[in-house]
């Protein structure tokens, strides 16, 4: 029974008192080894029952509550390795974080083509110093929390924040795979979501986009992060700082790759910092078929495919 001492500091106190616990118990044991010889002469005589019961009640209750301890002990260990799990999975993308919990301690990859958003929150850094800090983050933590749960939607990764700007990329190997018009459509969903954003100042979303080769793999050891570098990921960068408040700004390759189910408009050609000038465009949305095109895509279904070519008299 006195080993439920060092347990009981094992489940509930810090580890390093339990040695001393532990210490404690074994010097019992090993002074009631010694009396026990000079007690022995002096002991009653006990009934077989009584004995049995002693017996059983001495092996079955600390089992009893050596198993309870064991139970609560692993119930606690799961709670925390579900929460380092849960961490883990924030901070990293989950296929990374598998990689790495199977041991590998060097990650990165090369990507051919991916699309990277960059968002920032226009005038936000000229009122933060009229607001409390606590108000302050609370504003970026709700409008954060918003574009998390549509980059989720829509499957892509939120690589890292940086101040008042966030950073989104599509084709990491995980997500849809025509990456570019889910992102566009991740664009227009955030400036939506702007616009019905309650807080003390009134903000607007500066978006840019760009589409092209990065690299992208854990960087540190302590506190290490997921990232993607490359001259793809400068040049979104550069489409979002060049842009204008409420628009999103796409480079050519992203325009390229959006094909012909979105709108937009071209701005032209516009000098951007480090790579000169660049033709750029607005992204104004989905494309809207006409009713005209609906019409003949409707009668061209239901006739079949016409034959317009000459026919023998």
């Amino acid at each position: 029974w006195g080993f439920l001492c060092p347990l009981g500091a094992a489940l509930f106190q810090d580890h390093r008192r339990t040695r001393y616990w532990f210490g404690a118990y074994l010097g019992c044991v090993v002074l009631l080894i010694v009396l026990d010889p000079m007690l022995r002469v002096h002991a009653l005589p006990l009934s077989a029952t009584l004995s049995a019961a002693v017996l059983a009640m001495n092996i079955l209750g600390l089992t009893v509550v050596a198993f309870l301890g064991l139970q609560f002990f692993v119930q606690q260990l799961d709670r925390e390795y579900s929460r380092s799990e849960s961490l883990l999975d924030n901070v990293l993308p989950r296929s990374i974080a598998a990689r790495l919990k199977g041991g590998e301690s060097t990650i990165a990859d090369g990507f051919d083509s991916v699309s990277i958003l960059f968002a920032d929150l226009v005038g936000f850094t000229r009122a933060s110093p009229l607001m409390k800090p606590e108000i302050m983050v609370a504003y970026l933590n709700d409008a954060f929390s918003v574009f998390d749960r549509l980059v989720e939607k829509r499957g892509l990764e939120k690589i890292k924040t940086i101040g008042d700007a966030y950073m989104v990329v599509g084709g990491l190997g995980q997500g849809p795979q025509d990456v570019v018009p889910v992102i566009a459509d991740l664009a227009m969903d955030m400036h939506r979501a702007m616009k019905t954003m309650q807080g003390p100042v009134d903000l607007q979303l500066r978006i840019g986009i760009h589409t092209g080769a990065a690299v992208a793999g854990v960087i540190g050891v302590k506190r290490f992060a997921y990232d993607v570098r490359g001259d793809t990921v400068n040049t979104a960068s550069r489409m979002e700082s060049h842009g204008l408040p409420g628009e999103t700004q796409i480079s050519e390759q992203t325009r390229a790759a959006l094909g012909e189910h979105f709108e937009v408009q071209e701005r032209g050609p516009v000098e951007i910092k480090g790579k000169g000038s660049m033709c750029t465009y607005w992204l104004r949305g989905r494309r809207r078929r006409s009713l005209l095109d609906l019409a003949r895509r409707s009668v061209l279904s239901e006739t079949g495919p016409q034959d317009t070519g000459s026919r023998p008299n």
